[in-house]
């Protein structure tokens, strides 16, 4: 536990949320990406790390799970000043292009975070985490003024209100609207970012064909563990 990793855990066998536990918010809390919203909710009894290894607790079922993980950078993060009137912290991979963050909001439309990375993020998700809200999740190829998905909804992209979701992001930064999801003022939030890493993680888009036969053929140049898509 001497780094700050990400755990995604999921009940195989029976109806139990998706826990996303990470290090920089503590291991004795987490958010879930169910139907409906979530803040951050402080249970010990989900997971325990003790250096190399963890253990799932009592808050969860005498089932089989999936556990996903994802390191960070060293416990605790560092201080980030790249971005605009909002100082971040982030703990960062800069190997396979993760970050674990946190920040709080301004309500003022054009300010951003900086990530702690040197390459764009193809991938975030973003969850309030003073009050309940809906995880907002960006995608670099769902662009455009004002886009943004919801991970608990079946939109679409939402590209229509100019200050609602995400707006620029670089090579260092992420810029929001002042949307309570993502900016609200003086709201405290977690993200996670990556970015693709040539033969480790890929993000892009494909265009279906309708065939439960011959469908889309995707390339992304490994074997992947783990995949998500979205309309």
């Amino acid at each position: 536990d001497v780094y700050d990793t990400l755990f995604i855990i999921k009940n195989r066998d029976n109806v139990e949320v998706w826990y996303w536990v990470n290090g920089l918010n503590g291991y004795d809390k987490y958010f879930q990406t169910n139907d409906g919203v979530s803040s951050l909710t402080t249970d010990a009894n989900v997971m325990t790390v003790s250096g190399t290894t963890i253990t799932l607790g009592s808050t969860l079922l005498n089932d089989n799970y999936v556990v996903e993980c994802h390191r960070a950078g060293a416990a605790g993060g560092a201080a980030n000043t790249d971005g605009t009137n909002i100082t971040s912290t982030v703990s960062v991979n800069s190997v396979t292009g993760f970050v674990v963050g946190t920040y709080t909001g301004t309500g003022t439309v054009d300010d951003s975070i900086g990530t702690g990375l040197s390459t764009a993020l193809d991938f975030a998700l973003i969850q309030r985490t003073n009050d309940d809200r809906s995880t907002a999740v960006y995608h670099s190829s769902a662009t455009g003024d004002g886009s943004g998905l919801y991970w608990q909804t079946d939109n679409g992209n939402n590209n229509s209100n100019t200050s609602a979701c995400f707006r620029t992001v670089d090579a260092t930064t992420m810029q929001f609207g002042d949307n309570s999801q993502m900016n609200g003022s003086s709201d405290t939030y977690v993200f996670l970012g990556w970015h693709g890493v040539e033969g480790y993680s890929a993000f892009g888009t494909y265009e279906g064909n309708g065939s439960a036969t011959d469908g889309s053929f995707i390339s992304v140049g490994f074997k992947p563990a783990s995949i998500v898509f979205k309309s």
